[in-house]
């Protein structure tokens, strides 16, 4: 582009906010002026009034006098894209200080520079409440002094009005102090450290209200508040001591290890953090002496015990505590859940021997010991005393299952086979990897071979079997496939699950059974087990079956077999063939999902384009049918649950794969005579869908927003987020004109009104000005730099200066962006 073009693009770029300050059409302003219509009506002239460069300072100044979505709306129009805000606004707000907190509150968050001489001067405004006071603070950036600080305090508890009956407008100004205390300097913070303890002592203010205060000190300040914590009440002692445990202040630290080396007092709040700070056996001794203290508070009592218990210190004095404690079972628990295996085995057997429910949670406990010891083996089995195992029994004998020897299971063997759990005994100790477990499940396997089974004992030999063929022995495998018939829905998946894949001659005799069965819920599971073996015949089978009218759990369960194997290619083309005939029936709707779920990882092209083809072109073969879908679905943010389904199955596929078979899709969706039939909401869903997985949320954003772009407006939904991925996508490529245009547009659709704040969130990302990270004035600043980077491209270093320093006044706090900037002045 020439020089003279990027100098064209510069003025027009400059000319709305510079020309529209002494014309406004007549009609849309008296629109914006007339309080008596709709909100909507109004925004919507004010809208117009600067998409068309003729807002001026008049039609401003009423709509932030009208404050609502309206104030902030035009606020966020001074604030985003008027290059120059003349003084005679600013003037025309200077009496209402709502229409001032309008405003302040956007420079708060992203001040500019041209406006910081104008918020410092509010700063000194005592006729403005000290909540918007705060905010010009923010909004000119200087650093505080203490007067400054102390109007923050007055701000941040001043608390007028019951939270309950707090309008909107209240509600911001009571929190506003808080978007100006990150500029105060440490030393500055200190010096507030009196005041701050007063009102926590005196005043009672939560301490929640002054927390971005102790933020600010510095470790010198944060020890002179650990000196004043004690004297505090109750509730802010607390608080402030979980500030200094998560903060993990190193002051804090010293006090802790002072308390415990006997310096200071041991008080609660020191106490608090004395977990791994029990080294020495001296602080060991100062804790543990604080459990037998009669006149010590019940609460630092309690911290006490639980340090201990982190610290796995079980002396005698620990249990006996956790035992006459009021919440006894807790507190055994407690000691248990840390340290069962390194209690002793006399301490362990005692607690066995106790109520049922400390008995009960010891042998729970046991699981997690390395082994059992001889005597925890013969505790254990003389309470199980050679019963049948359930009820309290069969605590213990999980434990033995778990942990104990052979020898200990084969005592039990017997209570274990007449208890209506043994599949559940059979299933944990099949997890064991000891060789003698092997040895024991078989030998229950040829003991039954010498008699006849039936019924229950038919179910346990299944179990028996299953549990060999998990660890491996595929011998077993006939006489599950023999019984499957007769057995539970439920055993039967768990077959598929361990004994998967199948041979051809298993799988016939699965579907021979299933085609006998009455009972769909087991028929459905053995096809689902017999589509497990890889082989032509029982593909055609199952091919056959799916082929079969009406849709059933049966046909569902082939179709799962089918879609993993080698005649997947023929379901997609049966897919893609009904796609093209309208409306899909039950039958294929539910082809489409099986055939999303069943894709591999990583995705492959083929899966891609099919996916991108749902999403995109498929809806045109079925027009009317979309546009009932937009309406039942109109927000954009649910709904088009197959297009959520796949969106789910796109996350974290290759990023360029994914551009360039959605942006194939998009050629073919937009070449299409229904094309305008598409509903926006499903791309949005679609884009919403992909947001865990930023690059490919990106890709397919960039490849598809030229077609949601191209749609019917229906409201102007996703044009904000479509003109953001398009602005991304020129970006890319380098095309800083097509780039800056499209920044302009996302600026103006994005940041404009209130209620689009969801959409820059997800598409933008959150704001945190304090820490540099401000994605909505890094967007505001774009469409300057991407002038700069135009310029610079033909050399027009003036030219691009001057973009730069319009870039630099809405990059607001945006540490990238203000990077960005000084990188391109420098070169």
């Amino acid at each position: 582009m020439s020089t003279r073009a990027v100098m064209a693009a510069l003025a027009l770029a400059l000319a709305p906010s510079l020309a529209a300050q002494e014309r406004s059409p007549e009609p849309l302003a008296r629109v914006v002026a007339d309080a008596s219509l709709a909100m909507g009506e109004r925004e919507a002239a004010l809208v117009t009034l600067q998409d068309r460069g003729a807002l001026d300072a008049a039609t401003v100044i009423i709509a932030l006098r009208a404050g609502g979505d309206l104030g902030r709306l035009a606020a966020a129009i001074v604030r985003h894209e008027w290059v120059h805000v003349p003084a005679r606004l600013l003037d025309g707000i200077a009496s209402d200080a709502a229409s001032t907190g309008l405003l302040l509150r956007e420079l708060a968050l992203a001040p500019r520079p041209s406006l910081a001489q104008w918020a410092a001067v509010q700063v000194d405004r005592a006729a403005l409440p000290d909540g918007l006071r705060c905010l010009a603070m923010a909004a000119c950036g200087r650093k505080l002094g203490v007067e400054q600080a102390r109007l923050l305090l007055r701000a941040a508890t001043a608390d007028e009005v019951a939270p309950e009956d707090r309008t909107v407008e209240e509600a911001e100004a009571i929190e506003d102090y808080r978007t100006a205390v990150w500029l105060l300097e440490a030393d500055v913070a200190d010096r507030l450290l009196g005041s701050l303890h007063s009102l926590l002592m005196h005043d009672g203010v939560e301490v929640s209200r002054l927390m971005p205060f102790f933020d600010r000190l510095s470790p010198r300040g944060l020890e002179r508040l650990l000196g004043l914590v004690l004297t505090l009440p109750e509730e802010p002692r607390r608080e402030l001591t979980r500030f200094f445990i998560s903060n993990d202040v190193p002051a804090y630290r010293a006090y802790v290890e002072s308390a415990l080396d006997g310096d200071i007092p041991l008080e609660i709040v020191w106490l608090a953090r004395a977990d791994g700070l029990l080294t020495e056996q001296s602080r060991i001794d100062r804790v543990l002496a604080l459990l037998g203290d009669v006149d010590c508070a019940p609460e630092l009592q309690r911290l006490a015990f639980e340090s201990l218990v982190v610290a796995k210190v079980f002396d005698a004095s620990v249990l006996e505590w956790a035992e006459g404690s009021s919440d006894r079972l807790r507190r055994i628990r407690r000691v248990l859940d840390v340290g069962v295996e390194s209690l002793s085995v006399e301490q362990l057997i005692r607690w066995l021997h106790d109520s049922p429910s400390v008995a009960q949670a010891t042998a729970a406990a046991l699981v997690r010991r390395p082994a059992l010891e001889p005597a925890l083996e013969a505790t254990l089995l003389d309470l199980i005393d050679d019963s049948v195992v359930s009820g309290p029994a069969q605590w213990f004998a999980v434990a033995l299952l778990r942990r104990g020897s052979a020898d200990a299971v084969a005592a039990i063997w017997p209570g274990l086979l007449e208890s209506p759990l043994f599949a559940q005994f059979v299933d944990m100790l099949g997890r064991r990897k000891a060789p003698w477990v092997d040895a024991l499940l078989l030998a229950e396997l040829e003991r039954q071979w010498r008699g006849a089974a039936g019924g229950r004992r038919q179910r346990q030999l299944d179990s028996v079997r299953l549990a060999l063929v998990a660890r491996g022995d595929r011998r077993q495998l006939d006489g599950l496939v023999a019984a499957a018939r007769t057995a539970t829905p439920a055993f039967v998946r768990r077959c598929s699950h361990y004994a998967n894949p199948l041979g051809k001659e298993h799988a016939l005799q699965l579907l021979e059974h299933a085609a006998a069965l009455d009972d769909e819920d087991l028929a459905v599971e053995l096809i689902g087990w017999a589509a497990t073996a890889a082989d032509p015949e029982i593909e055609r089978q199952l091919w056959s079956h799916w082929q079969q009218p009406g849709l059933t759990e049966l046909h569902l369960a082939a179709l799962r077999g089918l879609a993993v194997g080698e005649v997947r290619p023929k379901l997609v083309d049966a897919l893609r063939a009904a796609l093209k005939q309208g409306a899909l029936d039950d039958r294929h709707e539910a082809l489409g999902y099986e055939l999303i779920s069943t894709m591999p990882t990583p995705l492959r092209r083929e899966d891609v384009a099919l996916l991108a083809e749902l999403a995109i072109v498929a809806p045109l073969h079925d027009p009317d049918g979309e546009r009932e879908r937009a309406e039942r679905w109109p927000g954009g943010r649910f709904g088009f649950p197959l297009v959520a389904a796949l969106a789910r199955r796109l996350r974290g596929c290759d990023a360029e794969l994914a551009r360039e078979e959605f942006s194939a899709a998009v050629d073919r969706a937009l070449s299409h005579p229904d094309s305008d039939a598409l509903a926006r909401q499903r791309l949005l869903v679609l884009w919403r869908g992909l947001e865990p997985t930023a690059q490919t949320q990106l890709a397919v954003g960039e490849a598809t927003a030229r077609l949601l772009l191209s749609l019917p407006p229906m409201g102007g939904i996703g044009e904000g987020a479509g003109q953001a991925l398009m602005m991304w996508d020129a970006e890319r490529r380098e095309d800083w004109a097509v780039a800056s245009t499209e920044a302009r547009l996302a600026v103006a659709l994005l940041l404009r009104h209130p209620r689009e704040r969801v959409a820059a969130r997800m598409f933008l990302g959150d704001r945190d000005p304090g820490a540099g990270v401000d994605p909505w004035s890094a967007l505001a600043a774009r469409p300057f730099v991407f002038m700069a980077l135009q310029a610079l491209a033909v050399g027009n270093r003036n030219a691009a200066d001057q973009a730069l320093g319009l870039a630099r006044e809405f990059a607001g706090r945006d540490a990238v962006t203000l990077r960005w900037i000084d990188d391109l002045s420098k070169g």
